[in-house]
Formats: C-alpha cells, sequence, structure tokens
C-alpha cells in the first residue's frame, strides 16, 4: 500500500511544470513569512528538492538576506544527517543520490540540538502529524537521536495534493505543523504510536 501512495504521489509531484513548481515555491515563503512564530527561528534547516519535491529554495534566499542561519543536510554513511552552514556562495556537491550538499567543512557543521526549525520534504502526509518519506529512514534515525528538553520545531513542507491518512508506525517522528503553498496547519496534539517509542527499526542495537 505505502509502495503505491509513494509511486503515485512521486508521480503526481513530477508532473507539475516548472512554472507550477515555481510558484508554489514562492507561496511556500510568503506563507512561512505569515505564519505565527516563524520570526522567533534563528537556525533553520531545509533541502535540496528534488524528484518533484515542494522547493524551499525561494525561503531560503528569504532568510539569508534577513540574516538567519540555513542549514543543509548531508547524507553520511551511517544512514543518518549531519547538517551544514550555507551562504548565498556555497559551494555544493551531489551526494550519492545525485542532490547537491554542502562540502561537509568541519567549520561548517551545525549540530541538530542548535536548530530552531528543520523543514522536512515528504512523500505525502497526514494532518494528524506524520509523514510519509521516500523510505530510507534518513530524517527519523537523524531526530530520534534528540533526546532534549526543548527540540527543534519540526515543520513538513508539502504540495496540498500531498495530504493523505496515514497510519503511522512506532519509529515515526511525529511532526509541530505543515507548510504548504497554499497555508499552514498546525498539529494541535501529538498521539498514536509514533509519539511514544522513536526508535527506528536499525537503532534496535544501538
Amino acid at each position: 500500500m505505502l509502495k503505491t501512495l509513494r509511486q503515485q504521489m512521486r508521480a503526481k509531484r513530477r508532473s507539475l511544470t516548472n512554472q507550477d513548481q515555481r510558484l508554489a515555491a514562492l507561496g511556500l515563503a510568503a506563507i512561512a513569512a505569515q505564519t505565527s512564530g516563524f520570526a522567533t527561528f534563528q537556525t533553520i534547516a531545509a533541502y535540496w528538492p528534488s524528484d518533484g519535491e515542494l522547493s524551499p529554495l525561494s525561503l531560503i534566499s528569504q532568510c539569508l538576506r534577513a540574516g538567519l542561519r540555513c542549514t543543509l543536510p548531508i547524507v553520511n554513511q551511517d544512514k543518518r544527517l549531519s547538517f551544514s552552514a550555507m551562504t548565498p556562495t556555497s559551494r555544493l556537491r551531489p551526494n550519492r543520490f545525485g542532490i547537491p550538499e554542502p562540502s561537509g567543512l568541519k567549520q561548517d557543521s551545525v549540530p541538530l540540538e542548535d536548530h530552531d526549525l528543520i523543514l522536512l520534504p515528504m512523500v505525502a502526509f497526514d494532518p494528524a502529524g506524520y509523514r510519509l518519506g521516500m523510505g530510507g529512514g534518513y530524517y527519523d534515525r537523524t531526530l530520534a537521536l534528540l533526546d532534549t528538553p526543548h527540540r527543534p520545531t519540526f515543520w513538513g513542507l508539502a504540495h496540498d495534493f500531498q495530504a493523505v491518512s496515514l497510519d503511522p508506525k512506532p519509529w515515526d517522528i511525529p511532526l509541530d505543523g505543515f507548510l504548504t503553498p497554499t497555508g499552514f496547519l498546525p498539529v494541535l496534539e501529538s498521539s498514536g504510536p509514533a509519539a511514544s517509542d522513536h526508535r527506528h527499526p536499525d537503532q534496535t542495537a544501538i
């Protein structure tokens, strides 16, 4: 079922024209600027869009112009993500999936817990607080490492048509809200199995 859903959603977002995607990215940036609480974030993790994902690049540019610190993820050998600060002149290189990422210089590294907001890409999302990713588990493994009383805020980014009903798994990390090109959907309360045990299957021996 999830395999079919992933295929359908990925095909639908890839079918969007460049103009559709550009307008969606601009809409996202405008919605974020108007969202309550956004102005308080100083360090924001985003991602480089691929496979038809909703692009946060206009939003990143907006944040950098405002003097905020923005980071992009780096895919590590342990199938977790680390984050590196970026600037308008940062040099990026393709990772194993062909997605641009920072060069990973030590001085540019930003610890996960130092972020105020983490923006996550999604294949689909449930407004109750859950996301469906590509299936690699990179974000689930990474975010499960956070064990601080004041963790970053997690917002998922997606096109409006990616909203579905999902059956969360025990390792799914509940999100705090969702940004689409037309609005912000807050998650009022996390519930279900993902709220009690965030261990990914690969973490059972950790």
